[in-house]
């Protein structure tokens, strides 16, 4: 991802193509898969298909609770907070934003 936003998308498409194909024969709800589903929520994001990137988000919240992985929750409610807001819900997206800032603040989130 870091290369993908820091200008260099064929770069960092390629090491997540990479990534996708050697957990290819992985259980779907490992966290591995969680973590690369990120990059298609954000596109999602920035391409304001705010529906699929709420879906693709709680699909990840939901293998974060799973695993107990405190950075991949942080993560997809920011996202989860995004989505909302971008489709002119703020008030659902404010919420969801807040409670991102709390685990983020209180150190459950690394």
């Amino acid at each position: 991802m870091t290369l993908m936003l820091g200008g260099e998308p064929a770069r960092g498409g390629g090491w997540l193509a990479r990534a996708g194909r050697v957990l290819a024969a992985a259980p779907p709800d490992r966290v591995e898969h969680a973590y690369l589903r990120l990059p298609a929520a954000l596109q999602a994001l920035y391409s304001r298909d705010f529906d699929t990137a709420l879906g693709t988000l709680r699909e990840v919240a939901t293998i974060a609770d799973q695993v107990r992985d405190p950075d991949l929750l942080a993560l997809s409610r920011l996202g989860q907070g995004r989505a909302p807001v971008g489709s002119g819900d703020t008030t659902a997206g404010a919420a969801m934003l807040d409670e991102a800032t709390v685990e983020v603040t209180t150190g459950q989130a690394g």
